[in-house]
């Protein structure tokens, strides 16, 4: 997969577990089987943020795929805008995800830790 796709954060001070949208979207996955795992934010070493809901799609981003389009209709209108209040779809391309790589070395936030 070239870029992944990820459902955005719930609002602030929701309880993410129980997010009538989140759940939804989550039982269509599993009944259409297409593959799903939680995700964090995109790490940065300048700030930390909880796990807020969301999760990555197991689809690769492709528009030609037939997989791609299903989770595409399902999820946006034909503009683009979401067809589901609070659940918006994102993409990050390898490249920009490899930008931290080196977050997945041994040790690394062991020793970015020691500097707190």
């Amino acid at each position: 997969m070239d870029q992944e796709i990820e459902l955005g954060r719930q609002p602030a001070g929701s309880d993410w577990a129980t997010v009538a949208s989140r759940l939804a979207v989550i039982d269509w996955l599993r009944q259409n089987q297409i593959g799903w795992s939680p995700c964090g934010e995109v790490a940065d070493t300048n700030s930390m943020r909880s796990y807020a809901g969301q999760i990555v799609i197991d689809v690769p981003f492709n528009e030609a795929s037939p997989f791609y389009q299903r989770v595409l209709g399902y999820l946006e209108n034909p503009d683009g805008s979401s067809r589901i209040p609070g659940v918006w779809l994102c993409a990050l391309k390898l490249d920009a995800a490899m930008n931290n790589a080196h977050h997945d070395e041994p040790g690394f936030w062991e020793r970015w830790a020691e500097g707190l």
